[in-house]
């Protein structure tokens, strides 16, 4: 995604995205965590945008830079007042720093940006997550409020996690960094014929499993073919 964010012209942008995915890939996290999750929730709400996880990291690390002229003290206490932890994004600015320069010596013009345009980050995000598709296969909501999804190829059951600005959304399709398969056990108490749409996922005797979506995207699905054709195969009737 980066490589091809200078032609795009959103290299600003990715490179922001980018080193947010470094950090939080170590396990990291931008938001203060631990505070109660309708506190998260109202902080989250400042800076979600309807794109999805990726364009939310854009807005939050802009707000931190804003303070990057003021003390230590000041920005940490903004970070406080906004749910957001000081040193990870002190760190993503760090490792930004890191890529600009790595980008700039493999030739990306890193100085392109697209301002309030969110359509060529999302298109340069599918360059770099295109195998980590998923559309909505149904309308109807677990009792977090989350719709069903199914991996574009070899349509995996997945659910959006509860820490993703989309989790109570449903874009049609989306992209995601990263899915990890997690377990709870079956309720003993449902009614007779009663179905849980993670048991069909294969959760073993005594429990459910389900694939959940870390750092979610919303994106057209026929950029899928477009930018990764000898991904997806196009199948035509014989």
């Amino acid at each position: 995604a980066l490589l091809v964010s200078g032609e795009l012209g959103c290299a600003r942008e990715m490179l922001t995205i980018a080193a947010v995915m470094s950090v939080t890939a170590g396990g990291r996290s931008v938001w203060q965590l631990g505070r109660g999750r309708r506190a998260m929730e109202g902080h989250k709400l400042k800076f979600a945008v309807a794109e999805g996880d990726h364009v939310t990291y854009l807005n939050i690390f802009k707000g931190f830079m804003s303070k990057s002229n003021r003390s230590s003290q000041d920005r940490s206490e903004w970070c406080r007042r906004n749910g957001l932890d000081h040193d990870t994004l002190a760190r993503v600015a760090e490792v930004r720093r890191q890529l600009a320069a790595l980008a700039a010596r493999l030739g990306v013009n890193i100085l392109t940006s697209c301002g309030q345009d969110t359509l060529p980050v999302k298109r340069a995000l599918v360059h770099g997550l295109f195998a980590n598709s998923a559309v909505l296969a149904s309308a109807s909501t677990d009792s977090q409020g989350r719709a069903l999804y199914r991996a574009v190829r070899g349509g995996v059951p997945l659910k959006i996690h509860a820490s993703s600005v989309l989790c109570r959304n449903q874009p049609s399709c989306v992209l995601y960094t990263s899915a990890v398969q997690t377990f709870r056990e079956k309720s003993h108490h449902r009614a007779a014929g009663d179905h849980d749409e993670d048991e069909a996922a294969g959760g073993g005797a005594g429990a459910l499993t389900s694939h959940e979506m870390f750092e979610v995207v919303a994106v057209e699905q026929d950029w899928l073919p477009e930018v990764a054709p000898h991904f997806y195969t196009q199948r035509t009737a014989a």
